[in-house]
C-alpha cells in the first residue's frame, strides 16, 4: 500500500509538474506577447512622430514653395509692367523722332521753296 501512496504520489507530483511546466509556458508567452506588444507600441510611436516630423517637413515645403511662386508671380507682373513701360518709352520716342523729322523737312522745303523764289527772282531781276 505504501508503494501504491508512493505511486499516486509521485502521479500527482508529475501532474503538478506538469501544469506548472504548462503555467511557465503559458507565462512565457504572456511575457514574449507583451515584450512584443511593448515593441509594437514603441513602434507605434516613433512611426507617429515621423509621420509628425513628415506633416511638418511637407507643410514647411509648401510654405517655401508659396513664397517662391509668389516671388516670381511679382517678378514677372513686374517684368510685364517694365516691358509695357518701356515699350511705350519707346514708342513715344519714336513718335517724338516722326516729329522731328517731319519739321525738319517741312522746314527744309520751306528753305528750298525760298531759295527757288529768290533764285527766280535773282533770274528776272537779272533779265531786266
Amino acid at each position: 500500500a505504501a508503494i501504491e501512496d508512493l505511486k499516486g504520489q509521485n502521479q500527482d507530483l508529475q501532474n503538478a509538474s506538469d501544469e506548472l511546466q504548462r503555467t511557465s509556458s503559458a507565462l512565457k508567452k504572456g511575457f514574449m506577447v507583451a515584450e512584443k506588444w511593448k515593441d509594437v507600441v514603441r513602434d507605434g510611436v516613433v512611426a507617429k512622430k515621423q509621420e509628425e516630423r513628415l506633416a511638418e517637413w511637407v507643410a514647411e515645403e509648401g510654405r517655401e514653395r508659396q513664397g517662391i511662386m509668389t516671388q516670381e508671380a511679382e517678378a514677372w507682373a513686374n517684368l510685364l509692367s517694365n516691358e509695357a513701360y518701356n515699350r511705350r518709352k519707346v514708342k513715344a520716342i519714336e513718335d517724338m523722332e516722326k516729329e522731328q523729322q517731319n519739321s525738319l523737312r517741312a522746314m527744309l522745303r520751306k528753305w528750298e521753296a525760298h531759295e527757288e523764289h529768290e533764285r527766280s527772282q535773282l533770274l528776272m531781276a537779272q533779265e531786266e
